[in-house]
């Protein structure tokens, strides 16, 4: 049909677009986020308030996406991705100029209401990705971006050696925004709408019909939510890696840096072929596989030597790019099957802020478990890890049964 020909056009050409944009965002964002939290604590912030900052931000994000998901779902995905992706470069741009931790954590705020645009990134990627490829699908927009994000530790690594640890970073900050507003560019200019029909706008929150897709999420994807919640959580547990890892186990920057260059490059390699596993062998078997290769992955971390861990973080990252590579395709994929078309901007927005509302708390009780005793959270998540693994088994299968070639969606 001539209609479908047009249709896959718009398909890849979105595809394409975002995993373009996200490749140019990563690798100065990333290389931020390499050694964010030393950063923060040669601010004087203390461990607690490195994981608050991150739980308010993930509030704020969470809030803003219920008006998000409304919109994506109202107006369309484009112009919302477009607009505040430039809007988050501006963040990037007032982080360089703050000079207190206090100041970074009120612009930590404003990005977390950056947040109000991920219901539609995730819409517009969900509709441009065809069922029987959607594995297949999420693998490309994320496969060039992790390539891109490779040389982000070295990068983060050059700076700080060669500038310091303070301003290194505020040079990164600058590229960051630079980068980021190109994106902003190429999404307004690259991406094409996916949703047909817009409708008039209402501003009265009853009428976003957020009520309608609770109740679509909750009798539908129960179990799912069960182990979103188990997952973000343990995550959550887990943000401090960061000062465990160079400030409890004094693992030196280098070595750390060369370790996620490591756990990049295999992440890489198993992209493609993680989004092949999912769509032939299953959601279910390829998330479960994930998860127990994740729990032995964060026991050799919670009890590595203080002093000389270089390899066991090293074969913990070696374990977890495995677990992620397969689990984050996995998880993404299933989403997608379980949620209906029309309703994807706000269910996806309800679903992140479940997501984000276990990671927040799980920050939290990281943070205060870290003040008592830095292992504590690590532990506390190989535990909850083990039964995030119970309830991936008892999750039904979502991948659809092969069309034949007189149908399909």
């Amino acid at each position: 049909m001539e209609g479908s020909s047009e249709l896959d056009g718009v398909i890849w050409r979105n595809i394409l677009g975002m995993a373009i944009s996200f490749a140019i965002i990563v690798p100065f964002t990333q290389a931020l986020s390499i050694y964010w939290q030393v950063f923060l604590l040669e601010l004087d912030a203390t461990p607690l308030i490195i994981s608050l900052m991150y739980g308010v931000s993930s509030i704020v994000s969470a809030i803003s996406m219920i008006y998000g998901g409304y919109l994506a779902d109202r107006h369309g995905r484009k112009k919302l991705i477009a607009v505040f992706t430039f809007f988050t470069s501006l963040t990037f741009l007032a982080m360089y100029y703050a000079t207190t931790w206090q100041e970074i954590f009120i612009i930590y705020i404003l990005q977390g209401l950056m947040g109000i645009y991920s219901p539609a990134v995730d819409a517009i990627i969900a509709d441009s990705a065809p069922v029987q490829k959607r594995g297949k699908a999420y693998s490309i927009i994320f496969l060039i971006p992790r390539i891109m994000a490779v040389g982000a530790p070295y990068i983060a690594l050059m700076f700080v050696v060669r500038y310091g640890l303070v301003h290194g970073m505020r040079r990164l900050m600058i590229l960051a925004f630079i980068t980021c507003a190109l994106a902003a560019l190429i999404r307004a200019g690259f991406l094409r709408e996916t949703l047909k029909e817009r409708k008039a706008p209402r501003y009265s929150p009853a009428q976003y019909k957020y009520r309608e897709v609770l109740n679509y999420v909750v009798k539908n994807i129960g179990g799912f939510l069960v182990f979103l919640v188990i997952l973000m959580f343990t995550l959550g547990l887990i943000y401090l890696e960061q000062l465990y890892v160079l400030v409890y186990l004094r693992v030196d920057y280098e070595a750390w840096a060369y370790i996620i260059i490591m756990y990049m490059m295999i992440t890489i390699a198993l992209t493609i072929p993680s989004g092949m596993i999912v769509d032939r062998v299953g959601r279910r078997a390829s998330l479960v596989a994930s998860v127990v290769l994740a729990v032995i992955s964060q026991a050799i971390l919670d009890f590595a030597p203080i002093g000389g861990a270089k390899l066991h973080v090293a074969v913990s990252f070696i374990l977890f790019a495995f677990a992620n590579s397969l689990g984050f395709t996995a998880y993404l994929t299933m989403m997608a099957d379980l949620l209906p078309h029309e309703q994807r901007g706000r269910a996806y927005a309800v679903l992140r802020i479940l997501e984000s509302a276990a990671g927040i708390l799980g920050a939290i009780a990281g943070g205060l478990l870290y003040m008592l005793y830095p292992r504590l959270p690590f532990i506390a998540a190989t535990i909850l890890s083990i039964l995030g693994l119970i309830v991936s088994i008892m999750l039904g299968e979502t991948l659809p049964k092969r069309v034949s070639n007189h149908g399909g969606e």
